[in-house]
């Protein structure tokens, strides 16, 4: 009995239906910045006031809960910008490779090393680890990995509670989307047909 003929790569530009939830992803990022940034224009009108009365030192007293909320915000505009990349990398691989093949030996990789597995597998292409959208994914899965698994931090427990720092999250969150929109336009260049999928605006926010 002949042994069967194994599968190929199959072009992006395809006969099938998958599920996609990148766009939706980014769509969220970017309705997160704008509810930050109208936060953030409010908590400034107020941070004023307190200081044209000579009250900076209660502003952040009185203000706790709406600054919790910005940083919430931004964590949520950085994670959907992650997701955004990831769901569209994740595709890709169904897309070009089918599900089983992808999920048994792709869909475990870390973000950076499915871009680079993906695109030398499906494209051809050795991308090294300066490539920008190399650095681009590794920035997203850094800022996503920094709110997700975030590392303990100490202080001296005598402090109140003004005098504790802010957690840090790294990354600005309009940087975020615009990592996000960049990555999707370097990567219409590594393949031209993906520009179905792309996202309509590309320009940065």
């Amino acid at each position: 009995m002949p042994t069967p003929t194994p599968p190929k790569v199959q072009p992006f530009r395809r006969t099938g239906g998958w599920l996609i939830t990148h766009l939706s992803n980014l769509e969220a990022a970017k309705r997160m910045l704008k509810r930050l940034t109208e936060a953030e224009e409010a908590l400034s009108k107020i941070e004023t006031e307190y200081q044209q009365r000579g009250e900076k030192d209660l502003f952040r007293v009185h203000n706790l809960d709406a600054l919790d909320e910005l940083a919430d915000l931004s964590r949520c505009v950085s994670l959907f910008s992650c997701f955004s990349v990831e769901s569209f990398l994740n595709l890709y691989g169904i897309v070009r490779l089918g599900e089983p093949f992808f999920n048994k030996h792709y869909e475990r990789f870390g973000p950076q090393r499915k871009l680079i597995i993906l695109v030398a597998t499906c494209d051809g292409l050795l991308l090294g680890p300066t490539h920008e959208i190399v650095s681009i994914v590794s920035r997203l899965a850094a800022r996503r990995n920094a709110i997700a698994h975030p590392t303990a931090k100490e202080w001296d427990s005598t402090q109140n509670r003004t005098q504790i720092p802010d957690i840090i999250v790294p990354g600005d969150a309009r940087q975020s989307i615009n990592d996000a929109l960049r990555f999707f336009t370097l990567f219409r260049e590594i393949n031209g047909s993906v520009d179905n999928m792309m996202p309509r605006d590309l320009r940065p926010v």
